[in-house]
């Protein structure tokens, strides 16, 4: 499949689709999945789509699904998408009609070599689709595969023994009753997971269930049925719930525990909270494969989606059994939306049941506000999930008078702002999600609905110009039953009386009744993080202790910040805020006064993962080492901090310091000057202005491994850093270095040597940069292989405004670099000193072996003469910036093979390169730039001959060139050039007698005095230019930026 995708002839070919065809539950999505996230895929469709379908019945509502609604409103990709192809995956298409050429119209992309993939149980459906296309049918699963899906799902480890050859004689027989369906297989399997008794086995697989016929189970694999029997009762319901929805629905575990609770589907259990039984519903469904996590890119609706938290999908065929056990009591109305006939096939059934209708999910695009209000239902529905995308108004007014019962309301339309004063009257209220509105101004009416549990703001919605007193009115605080409120910016007045409440994100201390840190003192049952600001304002250490935040058991991440500099406060303050033993993380920021509290050095904070402080110029951090479970640890702007970890730690052979630190980042520790050896369970480290002289090496014990877990050290303008000979990075060190990947070292202007053997041990490293500094040699070891000092598994290798290493002896290790893909060289800006050697070549020999490298830049290279860029066959983009003394670029004068060549950048360097023997091979070139070419007023006859071999050449720009009299005289001669940009080339006097090339869709001229008004409508050079759009400005790219 992935072959008729994206193979050369299908790329030649319009728009075409490519059709998965199956029965519920035999794979198609995720063969879809499979191709979608395949590398080549990938690589070949710059543009790529994926929409669950299943609501998709016309190119409008196509048109407002997530993915491509947000394809136009990306401003970065509004270039990627101008004659690109697409991909567009439809996934489990219901039925309807498309109008092809509406959408590559919206999407601005190229119809040759696009292609839909589509996924379908009825084939009829791609026949009316107007569009050339292929079938693939997925075939069911083979009965060793499907018992080897079986089997891993069942957690079944069969043995040799009687017993084991029993079940695996019982499972077989169960596989064959699940009719090689991938998902029956799966779901059957978790049913049984980890069950031991035999009985329990044969229990399945005598089930009543298989001997049902299709009609009798509305067409749902008996698996399916199976599976929801053995589900405890109280899970059945809140699965039974989930029909409210669409099919194709992308849920949000926190906001459907929420609706869960609001209904009165958990069951409430002494000493354990709603919502985290809540949880323990939803994770076992997810168990038993009812719920499936997917990649929140390829999610749809997107007023349904949080960015914070994982998205879960439900099975098609999951969903339409929750809408069979619920039949006339959950009811989904969206204009045009058939998704229901299978079950409630007429409208006179929906007569017959409109009685029992307790949830409704409402889309109101395609329905009229009588049509809405007319539904006879709404004063008995208890859940309303009211959709909308269009911009007209809606009366919800007289919406929310009709609805007397309800209990979850869900409001998704962007276009309201302001909440109407009939909220008020919902007193059954429990849940009211305005998320994915605009209102940030919460209506005094809210306040009388004394049974709220949950309420959410739209997090990003604009707050300008309306105060806190406005947003939040006094009386929320009588909503004593609120368990979760979501807004940003949080200053409700007297917040400390709602108990209830789990989700406080931020509080800002203030000295005013009503704001002050006391608020927090019952509020124990704040879940996840909560941030405290302008601590500053608490005055005593008994005010400090009134916060109880040693109490707050619940909470996992606590945010403490001060706001101003030099307020006195005593060290007695900060100790009294100490958290909850089950703090997972902490931030500390601003505390420019007090010094360490004891709680953070005493080992009391045990299940710590994760600690940053920022700017706390007392704080010392001599105890961290009591952190036994610290995993990251961000040290920002500490400036008295000499040392980090124990002063008097000499190390030991059973003793770690951090033994589970994973990650350590330390910026602006200016007169820090030294670290501790580093655990061996270090994998990220950052030292940015760091007082160091040489970096740490590792510590060691007996339990110590011989390779550590580095993979990334980042080491940026560490002042003070002299050598990497010693530490971590030591030449006897690399060799336990093995998962290193990134090493970035930049701006250590006293750096004076690499490694002795370079970075060749480091046999894992990926991406090498090395960037300004100035002073950074490498001194070769004797009898040291000339090209030993860099591994060959390197992709990238950036080495910038290093003058003592970019020369033609450091550069001799670039031919072992048989897997590099990226290049990067400058030798830096202004004079070179007298002892440095310049890189003159970069030769055949040495490039030969570089066949991966699809792209090259070369940046001041004054002394740089020999480019044999040649050998290298898989290069796609070069840039030659500021090789003024570059003569030669191809060396060879009888290869006249095609280069691979498809962007090419020349500034400020000659262009005599640009030969008629080179550009003869210049085939496949896309993209020509040239920018700043000042030494002559014409360009050299060479390049001029050689333009016509330029078959390829689409995008051709002429910037800056401020001495250019005229352009190539063979300009038009390009025989497919499209687009044409003269950009600033002040002294250009006219265009080329022969003009520009017929094929011309574009001109572009900008900052280029008298052509300006020789290209003008009317002007002498207009007769060349009249086929092509000309855009002429007379102004500067210079003027305008200013």
């Amino acid at each position: 499949m992935i072959q008729l995708l994206t193979s050369e002839e299908s790329s030649q070919m319009e728009l075409s689709l490519i059709a998965i065809v199956g029965r519920a539950g035999v794979g198609k999505s995720t063969l879809a999945h499979l191709v979608y996230d395949d590398e080549r895929v990938a690589s070949h469709f710059p543009l790529k789509f994926w929409v669950s379908a299943s609501e998709i019945h016309d190119t409008a509502s196509l048109l407002r699904s997530s993915a491509l609604s947000l394809s136009r409103d990306d401003e970065d990709r509004e270039d990627q998408l101008a004659a690109s192809r697409f991909l567009l995956v439809l996934d489990d298409f219901f039925y309807g009609v498309i109008e092809w050429d509406k959408l590559c119209e919206h999407l601005g992309a190229e119809t040759r070599g696009s292609k839909i993939v589509i996924s379908v149980e009825d084939e009829e459906i791609v026949k009316n689709m107007g569009l050339h296309y292929l079938s693939c049918y997925p075939k069911e699963l083979s009965h060793e595969d499907s018992w080897s899906l079986f089997k891993e799902c069942a957690c079944l480890n069969l043995g040799t023994t009687q017993v084991s050859r029993k079940f695996e004689q019982v499972g077989r027989k169960i596989v064959k009753k699940l009719e090689g369906l991938p998902l029956a297989a799966r779901m059957v399997g978790c049913l049984l997971c980890s069950n031991t008794d035999l009985n329990n086995w044969k229990l399945i697989l005598n089930a009543g269930v298989w001997k049902s016929k299709p009609d009798e189970l509305y067409g749902i694999p008996a698996a399916l049925w199976l599976s929801y029997q053995h589900l405890p009762s109280h899970i059945k319901k809140c699965l039974a719930y989930c029909s409210v929805f669409p099919r194709g629905h992308i849920f949000n575990k926190e906001d459907l525990i929420h609706m869960w609770i609001a209904q009165g589907l958990i069951q409430p259990q002494e000493g354990t909270r709603m919502e985290d039984s809540g949880i323990e519903y939803f994770d076992y469904l997810v168990r038993r494969s009812f719920f499936r996590s997917i990649e929140s890119d390829k999610a749809t609706h997107p007023m349904f989606r949080k960015l914070d938290m994982p998205d879960y999908a439900m099975h098609d065929v999951i969903h339409k059994l929750a809408v069979v056990i619920t039949l006339g009591e959950s009811l989904r109305l969206s204009g045009g939306d058939k998704s229901n006939e299978n079950v409630e096939r007429t409208q006179h059934n929906h007569e017959i049941h409109r009685k029992k209708v307790r949830h409704l999910y409402l889309q109101s695009d395609c329905l009229a506000l009588s049509e809405v209000l007319g539904l006879s239902m709404l004063g008995d529905i208890e859940t309303l999930v009211f959709y909308r995308t269009n911009k007209l108004s809606f009366d919800y007014d007289s919406l929310f008078k009709r609805l007397t019962s309800i209990r979850v309301l869900y409001l998704c339309d962007k276009e309201l702002e302001v909440m109407p004063e009939s909220i008020g009257e919902l007193k059954q209220l429990r849940c009211l999600n305005l998320s994915k509105t605009s209102i940030v101004v919460v209506p005094e009416q809210v306040c009388s609905l004394f049974n709220l549990q949950t309420l959410k703001l739209d997090w990003d919605a604009p707050r300008f110009h309306v105060p806190d007193c406005e947003k939040f009115p006094e009386g929320m605080s009588k909503l004593i039953n609120l368990r979760h409120f979501k807004a940003k910016d949080c200053k409700m007045h007297k917040i400390g009386r709602l108990t209830c409440l789990q989700d406080l994100e931020e509080f800002i201390v203030s000295r005013e009744e009503g704001h002050k840190i006391v608020e927090l003192k019952y509020m124990n049952q704040i879940t996840g993080s909560l941030a405290l600001h302008y601590l500053d304002n608490v005055h005593t250490e008994e005010e400090a202790k009134e916060a109880a935040l040693n109490d707050k058991e619940h909470l996992e991440d606590l945010y403490l910040s001060w706001r101003l500099p030099g307020v006195f406060q005593e060290d007695a303050i900060f100790e009294a805020l100490k958290p909850h033993p089950n703090l997972k993380k902490l931030t500390i920021a601003r505390n420019l006064e007090t010094t360490t509290p004891c709680w953070l050095e005493d080992g009391s904070l045990c299940n710590l993962e994760a600690l940053s402080i920022s700017q706390c110029h007392n704080l010392d951090l001599l105890l961290l080492g009591q952190l036994q479970s610290l995993k990251s640890l961000w040290v920002n702007d500490l400036y008295e901090l000499l040392w980090l970890g124990p002063r008097c730690w000499n190390g030991g052979e059973d003793v770690l310091f951090l033994p589970c630190l994973s990650q350590l980042h330390i910026k602006e520790c200016f007169n820090l000057t030294e670290l501790i050896p580093l655990p061996p369970t270090l994998e990220k480290l950052e030292l940015e202005k760091v007082g160091l002289q040489v970096l740490p090496g590792f510590q060691q014990s007996r339990s110590s491994v011989s390779s550590f877990s580095l993979t990334s050290v980042h080491i940026s303008d560490c002042y003070r850093l002299t050598s990497l000979q010693v530490g971590l990075l030591q030449h006897q060190n690399q060799h336990q270095l093995q998962a290193l990947t990134s090493l970035t070292i930049s701006n250590c202007s006293q750096l004076l040597y690499l490694p002795d053997h370079g970075f060749s041990a480091l046999k894992s490293l990926q991406f090498l940069h090395i960037e300004r500094c100035k002073n950074l040699k490498y001194k070769r070891v004797e009898n040291e292989n000339a090209n030993a000092n860099l591994p060959s598994s390197l992709l990238k290798l950036k080495i910038m405004e290093c003058p003592h290493l970019t020369n033609d002896s450091f550069f001799m290790g670039l031919e072992s670099l048989v897997s590099l893909t990226s290049l990067e060289i400058s030798c830096g800006l202004g004079r070179q000193p007298q002892e440095v050697e310049l890189l003159t070549s970069l030769p055949h020999q040495l490039l030969q072996q570089m066949k991966a490298l699809t792209q090259l830049s070369i940046i001041r290279c004054r002394g740089l003469e020999l480019l044999s860029f040649e050998s290298l066959v898989s290069l796609k983009t070069m840039k030659i910036i500021g090789c003024r003394k570059l003569q030669t670029a191809c060396s060879s004068l009888v290869d006249t093979s095609p280069l691979p060549l498809e962007y090419l950048e020349i500034k400020e360097s000659s262009l005599q390169i640009l030969t008629e023997q080179l550009m003869s091979r210049l085939t496949f070139l896309h993209e020509l730039k040239l920018v700043h070419y000042c030494p002559k007023a014409s360009f050299p006859k060479s390049m001029d001959d050689g333009l016509h071999c330029l078959v390829s050449l689409q995008r051709l720009h002429f910037l800056l060139c401020h001495k250019l009299q005229s352009l190539p005289d063979e300009l038009a001669s390009i025989p497919f050039l499209k687009e044409l940009y003269i950009i600033d080339c002040k002294k250009l006097k006219c265009l080329p007698d022969k003009g520009v090339p017929l094929s011309l869709e574009l001109l572009v001229i900008h900052g280029c005095g008298d052509l300006y008004y020789r290209c003008l409508d009317g002007g002498e050079d207009w007769p060349k230019i009249s086929h092509a759009f000309v855009q002429v400005e007379y102004g500067s790219s210079d003027d305008e930026s200013s």
